[in-house]
């Protein structure tokens, strides 16, 4: 019965009917309260919906029925990532990855964690990893090109933003990192698209609205300029 339970839980996830796991995973819960799969389940269904706290609590009960388990380890680290708890995540990762992890994602989120932590170069590796990993993962590419940014090779950060806009074309933080990049590359022109691309996709996206006015600013468009910068006004009256 309670395999059975576990396999219909499950199956429900990969359809997406939360309600149906929490249902389930409680009624499991209930008849065996240390049961680590539903403890596991139920603690990703919590970060899904932002209660980084609770899926913590889950999730270390998981841990303490399946010890090393590698699963949760990355689950559990997450949930510390979500919870701006930096150091710890970054502990855990690190114990699902000697443990064996080979999930590319688990490699971007401790290279997020470094990155938090300000050691970008080593941020710069574990993302290189997890792109080596995941090539076709767009959320890898993006922090890796933040990465690279932020350590000063520029033209690598370009060409992953380029990535992630080959794999989905209307991802709004790639256009528009690729604008602050372009903008700090002295190549305007090149921001202004990018930046107008944002707009199309978003137009409410404020920050984009002024930063194409500085650069409409830059290029001497002064009244193209000022539309920019009234709009980011409007849109977030504290924009400047």
């Amino acid at each position: 019965m309670l395999e059975e339970k576990l396999r219909t839980a499950f199956g429900l996830f990969s359809v997406g009917d939360i309600g149906g796991v929490e249902r389930l995973a409680g009624e499991i819960l209930s008849e065996t309260p240390g049961q680590a799969d539903a403890l596991h389940l139920l603690g990703v269904v919590r970060i899904m919906n932002g209660q980084a706290g609770e899926a913590i609590e889950l999730l270390g009960r998981a841990l303490e029925a399946k010890a090393d388990d590698v699963g949760i380890l990355e689950n559990l680290g997450l949930a510390h990532l979500v919870a701006q708890e930096i150091g710890t995540a970054e502990v855990i990762l690190r114990r699902a990855v000697a443990l064996g992890a080979s999930n590319g994602l688990t490699y971007m989120r401790l290279g997020m964690a470094l990155g938090f932590l300000g050691r970008m170069a080593e941020a710069v590796e574990m993302l290189q990893t997890a792109a080596a990993k995941l090539p076709g993962e767009p959320d890898i590419q993006l922090n890796l090109g933040n990465a690279l940014a932020q350590t000063g090779k520029v033209e690598e950060a370009v060409a992953c933003f380029k990535k992630v806009l080959v794999l989905h074309p209307q991802h709004v933080d790639a256009h528009f990192n690729l604008g602050t990049l372009y903008r700090q590359m002295n190549r305007p022109e090149e921001a202004v698209e990018s930046y107008r691309r944002v707009i199309e996709l978003a137009e409410g996206y404020a920050e984009a609205h002024n930063n194409l006015g500085l650069v409409y600013a830059e290029l001497g468009r002064i009244e193209e300029a000022v539309g920019r910068f009234r709009r980011a006004l409007e849109l977030e009256p504290g924009q400047a």
